[in-house]
């Protein structure tokens, strides 16, 4: 249950912001890689519409483009979350802490 609480405490003041920030024009996001934050944008506007399936499968690429894409592991972790998964989206919420170095 703490371990729960840690990673919904790293969404609410580490990873929401960042995602926020970036929605609009995605020049706040970590990732640099062009190909990778144009397959995060392609799953953005399935994350938005409530497609999590296809959103998924775009954050995944945008992953495999830039294994450090924190946001991109975040909106995995969102989507699993949204389709009530939640051991998968606890993996993917974890790798984002990871790749961010967030301990918890």
């Amino acid at each position: 249950m703490t371990r729960i609480l840690v990673y919904f405490c790293f969404i609410l003041f580490f990873c929401l912001p960042l995602v926020s920030k970036g929605q609009s024009s995605y020049s706040n996001l970590s990732s640099t890689s062009k190909k990778a934050i144009e397959f995060y944008s392609n799953g953005d506007q399935y994350y938005v519409r409530r497609d999590y399936y296809s959103a998924i499968e775009w954050f995944e690429k945008a992953i495999k483009k830039d294994e450090n894409f924190i946001e991109a592991w975040f909106r995995i972790g969102n989507s699993y979350y949204n389709l009530g998964d939640l051991p998968k989206a606890l993996v993917n919420f974890q790798k984002a802490n990871n790749v961010a170095g967030v301990s918890g």
